[in-house]
């Protein structure tokens, strides 16, 4: 009896830390993400995103769209659901028009929780910094000599 209680708490706990740990969307309008391809190379300034707002075709609900045209529902004021989501957990929208639910997850290489879509696109909820750099940042090397990347900048 007192090892089944031992176990559900530790269950309980490790479950807990666990929802706590996520930094998850706020569904405000105006809110922008990250988006990329598992392989893609990131150019600073250059990356897609994704942001918050009123999705047109739900009635009273705010989520993501990305560029593969696949939406994420974050929340619809006074609907019910039909099966509440785990934290960190979302109704997707695919292309096809058909539903299924993404959830957030640690990307240990990139140092950021992410969503993976089907089509395989990162939506960059949060990067933990590392060493006073932001983790999502992969500076891509320009391949001309010093010389001329000095004469080009002067």
């Amino acid at each position: 009896m007192e090892k089944s209680v031992i176990l559900i708490s530790i269950a309980c706990v490790f479950g807990v830390v666990l929802g706590e740990d996520l930094h998850l969307i706020e569904p405000k309008p105006g809110q922008c993400y990250d988006t990329y391809t598992e392989n893609q190379p990131i150019y600073l300034g250059r990356i897609p995103r994704a942001c918050v707002r009123r999705l047109p075709n739900q009635k009273d609900c705010v989520g993501l769209r990305t560029k593969n045209n696949e939406t994420i529902v974050l929340e619809c004021k006074g609907a019910r659901t039909s099966k509440t989501l785990e934290p960190g957990c979302y109704r997707i929208i695919n292309k096809d028009k058909s539903d299924g639910v993404v959830c957030q997850k640690y990307m240990k290489r990139r140092g950021c929780e992410v969503i993976t879509t089907p089509s395989n696109l990162n939506i960059e909820v949060y990067c933990h910094p590392v060493l006073g750099t932001d983790a999502s940042v992969i500076v891509v090397k320009d391949n001309k000599p010093r010389r001329e990347r000095r004469d080009k900048n002067t």
